[in-house]
């Protein structure tokens, strides 16, 4: 009979070992049924952020190749900038060099001239100063009486007028010799006779 007891006793505690077992697994179960739960979480997340990660980095590595293309535009740009400034540059320069030039060939054109009119000046000078040595006074005569008291009047001809002289000023301008003296005309007549012109002075 007492074994028998004790059998019972042992197996109605075995029941509620078992019973116990039974819900620490239940519980247990539920607690890996919560980290499965977590771990995929986890999981999902930690993919969620190697996604956004790469994506970020995708992003990262776009913005910096469009800036590297912005960089290489814009030097790109800088240099023809200065392509363009020192064309610019370059131009001028060749534009202010010829500018120059062509002011100093004015000028030695200008000069040129000068010394060429200078010496057209001078030549027709000595050819006038020439011609007009060539004039002279001839076939002086005085009157067989005198025109007022101490006044006798004396008549010459002027000769050697070249053409293209004005008569009346040449005699206006050459004095004629008198008894030792260079008077000039008081008057000037044209009085033309074959280029020879008759002249009353007064003395």
């Amino acid at each position: 009979m007492g074994y028998t007891s004790n059998d019972s006793l042992n197996s109605a505690a075995k029941e509620a070992i078992r019973r116990e077992w039974a819900k620490e697994e239940l519980h247990r179960g539920s607690i890996r049924q919560a980290w499965a739960l977590e771990v995929k979480t986890h999981s999902d997340l930690r993919a969620h952020m190697d996604r956004e990660a790469a994506l970020w980095e995708l992003q990262v590595v776009e913005r910096e190749r469009q800036w590297e293309d912005e960089r290489v535009a814009m030097d790109g740009e800088r240099r023809r900038w200065a392509e363009e400034r020192e064309d610019h540059e370059r131009r001028w320069e060749d534009e202010r060099a010829a500018m120059d030039e062509e002011r100093r060939r004015w000028a030695d054109e200008r000069k040129e001239r000068e010394r060429r009119q200078k010496e057209k000046d001078r030549q027709h000078q000595e050819e006038v100063e020439k011609k007009r040595s060539e004039i002279a006074w001839g076939g002086l005569q005085a009157a067989t009486s005198c025109t007022s008291y101490g006044v006798r009047e004396y008549t010459a001809s002027l000769f050697n007028v070249p053409f293209g002289f004005d008569p009346i000023d040449e005699c206006a301008s050459k004095p004629v010799e008198i008894d030792d003296h260079l008077v000039s005309a008081d008057r000037c007549e044209n009085q033309v006779r074959v280029f020879v012109w008759f002249l009353k002075l007064f003395y």
